[in-house]
């Protein structure tokens, strides 16, 4: 498929074998069709009638080309038109899957046809269970590394980089305005709420901690009755003295007897 220039407007997709297209648009013509052809070759294409006729005709037989070049507020309107002129839509002319830019289609299936569709789908290994499936990715990630990669060689200009910094200035990392947040900071804790906290920690010990409830009550005994130092304690009970000390002074571990 040959690569067209990065520019706002329609483009086709066309068969060479028996001249049905599939009509699109986009801002980033050239962005577009490496994409459409990046789920093609993953076998994940929207479109399924254009999935199998790739996988049935190959790569090699289809063209890719834009026909009108227009602003980015007339796109769905020329798109429209263009899907109109062709009848891309019908299957046996194109490979749209929606006649109306605006409203993508809504597939509802019967019982019988989602039953059907289960069964086709057991004992089919997913993704991430697929070593082949998931060789080839890596495979083909590899191919697009380094001075493969589109970028390589392609510095960005202090100018781009300007516009970039523009754009991102004043702007959070996400959107505050969509997300109910509400702080919790200075509230006071009633005392059930305490006790709740106390026995959940109580019943349900740190996975990761290095020593037992019985152990720290020993610890704490220990340096109340001896007077052991917290380095002493530390050979004792593998520990470091930075650690002995954060239970000694019930730092870690409050909710243990032995204070």
């Amino acid at each position: 498929m040959a690569r067209v220039n990065t520019t706002c407007g329609i483009y086709r997709i066309t068969n060479r074998v028996n001249g049905k297209v599939y009509i699109g648009s986009s801002k980033a013509i050239e962005n577009r069709a490496y994409q459409h052809v990046w789920e093609l070759n993953r076998n994940e294409h929207h479109s399924i009638t254009l999935q199998r006729a790739w996988n049935k005709h190959g790569k090699d037989a289809f063209e890719f080309e834009t026909v009108l070049i227009c602003s980015p507020d007339m796109l769905l309107v020329y798109e429209q038109s263009l899907m109109d002129f062709y009848d891309s839509a019908c299957p046996g002319k194109g490979y749209n899957i929606s006649k109306d830019v605006t409203r993508p289609p809504v597939v509802e299936y019967s019982a019988e046809r989602r039953k059907q569709m289960s069964l086709q789908r057991l004992g089919k290994p997913v993704h991430k269970n697929d070593p082949e499936r998931y060789a080839k990715l890596l495979e083909l990630a590899a191919q697009r590394r380094g001075e493969n990669h589109h970028t390589f060689g392609k510095p960005m200009s202090e100018e781009t980089k300007a516009k970039i910094s523009a754009a991102k200035k004043g702007k959070p990392s996400w959107d505050r305005s969509k997300v109910e947040y509400k702080s919790m900071k200075g509230v006071p804790r009633t005392e059930a709420v305490k006790a709740k906290i106390i026995e959940a920690k109580r019943s349900k010990p740190c996975p990761y901690a290095k020593v037992t409830e019985s152990q720290v009550i020993e610890m704490r005994q220990l340096r109340k009755l001896q007077g052991l130092s917290y380095r002493k304690l530390g050979e004792i009970f593998g520990l470091d003295k930075t650690s002995v000390g954060s239970i000694i002074t019930g730092k870690n571990w409050p909710n243990v007897g032995g204070l």
